[in-house]
């Protein structure tokens, strides 16, 4: 808490995978994830207040070079090199009741 009207935020996070690198697609990023976060909430008076947040993603790399995994709708797999990063920004309006 910076004052009574502004309170600053930050944070790091490590997400590890739940799944197997070598079924990683292009819309499923299914990669360990580290994210650096920063954002702070603004208090305009007792019951009003603001926060906005922002956090980067960056996933790790991965090389799939599985060829036999099997699918079962006919596709091939999806063989090649992933790398990920993500921008996510959020603002949220607060008013107590």
């Amino acid at each position: 808490r910076y004052n009574d009207a502004l309170t600053l935020r930050g944070g790091l996070l490590f997400d590890k995978a739940p799944g197997k690198e070598k079924y990683t697609e292009p819309s499923l990023p299914e990669t360990d994830r580290i994210g650096y976060n920063f954002g702070f909430g603004y208090n305009f008076t007792q019951n009003f207040s603001m926060d906005l947040g922002y956090l980067y993603l960056w996933f790790k790399e991965v090389e799939i070079r599985d060829t036999e995994v099997s699918y079962t709708n006919g596709d091939a797999p999806f063989v090649g090199n992933y790398s990920s990063v993500a921008h996510l920004i959020g603002l949220n309006f607060n008013y107590k009741f």
